[in-house]
């Protein structure tokens, strides 16, 4: 929560535009706990950027105190005119339904991720467009009555937008079911097929993290490190996910390129510092670079660790380190 405050602080005036708040977060949290600021208890408890955050705290990031004050006077305008027009008995019911509606969604986004999802966007928005319909006819312009080509021309628009809309949805559609038979290929080991159907999709998932991040993990495993470095480079920038930049270390490590592995590696390890995974490439990042002063220290660190989650895995990573302390000695 601290960094949600100190983000939304920092960029109430610069802003972080739109869909980036995610990514600023992760920089904000790696930058803190790299520079030797969090206690025990928070490296221990900080987790994946997306638990951290809800969307009135990302609204208020991505769009700053410009864009929060013309959301604010657009609500003020929509009660003003909904005031200064006649209505009708019913129509004050439907009014008071609205407002309902539209409360019930501002108290669930603050601490769900309700308005992340396209059908409760165009019922927000169908909802903000119906309250501010309620009563129009009885406003009149002093200057030009806009009369009936007005509602022909809006129907035409409001149409249009639909189809618009129903489109994209059709085409997101079909991605998305070529894009499951590409993970039912994958879990049936068949990374070449599965390949073929992430690549068939790319031009409509290529802003999506996820998407990204799985299309170059399959990648990884097919050993074709270069372009999964491009995809992971994409989803980084979108999401500052910790999986992107610990998975383009390890790229960047199997392809001994130590530099870029360390710089990698290290944002993770910062970003959640309980993750034993990237402190365990990095360690081997140190030891295959010759830079074994780093490796004791992360060696000794690594060891000291609260285990978060117990698992074989991360045994197996404990055992591994312990060797590695061994061959350190004989150095």
């Amino acid at each position: 929560m601290e960094g949600c405050v100190f983000v939304n602080q920092r960029q109430l005036l610069e802003r972080c535009g739109f869909g980036n708040f995610p990514r600023s977060y992760a920089a904000y949290q790696a930058n803190y706990f790299g520079s030797g600021k969090g206690t025990p208890r928070e490296k221990f408890l900080a987790d994946y950027v997306t638990t951290a955050y809800n969307d009135i705290l990302e609204l208020t990031a991505e769009t700053g105190i410009v864009g929060g004050g013309l959301f604010v006077y657009f609500l003020w305008l929509s009660v003003k005119h909904i005031r200064t027009v006649v209505i009708s008995k019913e129509e004050e019911g439907f009014r008071q339904a609205t407002l309902a509606s539209l409360l019930i969604m501002s108290v669930l986004s603050l601490t769900t991720y309700t308005l992340s999802v396209f059908p409760i966007q165009m019922n927000l928005f169908f909802l903000l467009g119906y309250y501010n319909s309620i009563g129009v006819s009885a406003t009149r312009s002093s200057v030009i009555s806009l009369g009936p080509w007005f509602a022909k021309l809006f129907a035409v628009g409001l149409l249009g937008l639909v189809g618009w809309l129903a489109y994209f949805q059709y085409r997101n559609y079909q991605a998305r079911v070529v894009l499951r038979q590409g993970v039912i290929l994958e879990s049936q080991y068949k990374s070449v097929e599965a390949i073929a159907k992430y690549e068939s999709v790319y031009p409509v998932f290529r802003h999506d993290g996820d998407y990204l991040f799985k299309y170059a993990y399959i990648l990884a495993q097919q050993k074709r490190y270069a372009h999964s470095n491009r995809l992971l480079s994409q989803a980084k920038d979108i999401t500052g996910s910790y999986n992107a930049y610990t998975l383009l270390g390890e790229n960047q490590y199997k392809m001994k390129q130590y530099g870029e592995a360390e710089k990698n590696l290290l944002y993770s390890c910062n970003l959640i510092p309980s993750k034993f995974y990237c402190k365990h490439l990095l360690l081997k990042v140190y030891m295959d670079s010759g830079q074994y002063k780093k490796a004791k220290i992360l060696h000794n660190e690594i060891l000291k660790m609260p285990v978060k989650v117990p698992s074989l895995a991360v045994n197996e990573m404990i055992s591994d380190t312990r060797l590695i302390g061994k061959q350190l000695q004989s150095l």
